[in-house]
């Protein structure tokens, strides 16, 4: 006798409200809006020709940590890879515009928008509270806008992008956001 199909139905993992969620004393996390987030990955053979390339009017950037460009910010990721972002554009839109800025030359860009997700830790204790789950180097330095930085913190995988002196930009999976959320929250109640 044959057994009746049993379909299962994958549900997405749901977005994180926006709004902001004091953690420390002064240190707020925001979870942003939803915005054009794009992987763009150049063959190897490509990679000498990277400092040639434009997103819009930005050069892409090619000094290890290094960001540039606002919309679309353009973040140096790996000697062959780099993460979009953009408020302005779909992640189709960009990464099109990636793919076309990039020519006859065979890259990978693709839209990862509803894969990860934004958040902004900004407040007076910032370095204090991302030395409590990462190794990364917070110097001021580090820390300054125009770097980034991929480590792990609270163990996840996790892309940290400082934008002023107590302000990081942190750009996660979109599957343990709300335990990094969580952790923020139970972290901060430790200082």
């Amino acid at each position: 006798m044959a057994e009746a199909a049993t379909a299962v139905a994958l549900a997405a993992t749901p977005a994180l409200a926006t709004g902001e969620t004091p953690v420390a004393e002064g240190t707020v996390l925001r979870v942003l809006p939803p915005r054009a987030l794009v992987r763009l990955q150049l063959p190897r053979r490509a990679i000498a020709a990277a400092g040639t390339l434009r997103i819009g009017d930005t050069p892409l950037p090619t000094t290890p940590g290094r960001c540039a460009g606002d919309d679309p910010a353009l973040l140096w990721l790996a000697p062959d890879g780099w993460l979009l972002i953009s408020d302005h554009h779909d992640g189709a839109a960009l990464a099109g515009e990636a793919r076309r800025a990039c020519g006859e030359r065979t890259v990978a860009a693709v839209d990862v928008s509803d894969a990860l997700v934004g958040f902004e830790l900004a407040g007076a204790r910032v370095r204090e509270l991302l030395s409590r789950g990462t190794g990364l180097e917070l110097s001021d330095e580090t820390l300054a806008p125009g770097r980034c930085a991929r480590t792990r913190l609270a163990q996840l995988a996790v892309i940290v992008r400082p934008r002023a002196a107590e302000r990081v930009e942190l750009i996660v999976d979109r599957g343990p956001a709300a335990w990094l959320r969580d952790w923020f929250v139970d972290a901060g109640g430790l200082l």
